[in-house]
């Protein structure tokens, strides 16, 4: 009985202590205009062609927007592209892009945007 009221306040003790040395020390901040993104996990890739995991994928689409997605029933929506047609041989495919687009550069609407091959 004697241990174990020993062994309680020595736990008491042990997690004020904790407590205020925790208390004393500040706390970490973003700085001004950061965005902090924390995940359980690292992202293995944040290059869209070499992402593998799904926490990659979580990190990749809060930095990368895509031409079209998936809604919750699985039908492809729009993303960045209003609209899309295929050729009737579905070897080339045009994406119409949503008006006033943010560029990585800061551009609207796709100045700089080139024709591509994927």
């Amino acid at each position: 009985m004697i241990a174990l009221r020993t062994a309680s306040r020595s736990a008491l003790a042990a997690g004020l202590l904790a407590t205020v040395v925790g208390l004393s020390e500040t706390p970490a901040r973003a700085a001004e205009g950061d965005i902090v993104f924390a995940r359980a996990q690292d992202a293995d890739a944040l290059d869209v062609a070499r992402v593998s995991t799904t926490i990659s994928f979580q990190v990749m689409t809060q930095i990368y927007e895509t031409l079209l997605n998936l809604d919750d029933k699985g039908k492809v929506v729009g993303g960045l592209a209003s609209s899309y047609t295929a050729s009737p041989d579905n070897k080339t495919f045009t994406f119409t892009l949503r008006p006033n687009i943010k560029c990585h550069d800061g551009s609207t609407e796709g100045k700089g945007v080139e024709r591509g091959t994927i």
